[in-house]
């Protein structure tokens, strides 16, 4: 009899754990021996899977997206305070860089 899903992928974890560089093949043949009935796909998603999570980097900070509305206050209020022909030069200088 076939055990559970989470019991093969635990099965495939503890034999990756005593073989990390062990293919999917291998496991299969493997735990094939004691009678638990796997996929290449199931081998590669755990094997793989664990790599990727050991791998990300934490916390990594996201780019703010500013709204179109509160960039064109931003450009209102430089333009109120250092003049429309001031802000347009800058705006000129930016596009050469």
């Amino acid at each position: 009899m076939a055990k559970k899903a989470g019991s093969k992928s635990q099965a495939i974890r503890e034999y990756l754990d005593k073989k990390p560089t062990a293919g999917p093949k291998e496991v299969i043949a493997a735990l094939k021996q004691k009678n638990i009935e796997v996929t290449v796909g199931l081998v590669s998603n755990v094997k793989y899977a664990s790599k990727n999570k050991k791998a990300k980097k934490p916390g990594r900070a996201t780019q703010q997206r500013v709204k179109p509305f509160d960039a064109l206050l931003a450009v209102k209020t430089l333009t109120d305070r250092f003049g429309e022909d001031n802000v347009q030069e800058a705006l000129n200088v930016l596009k050469k860089l």
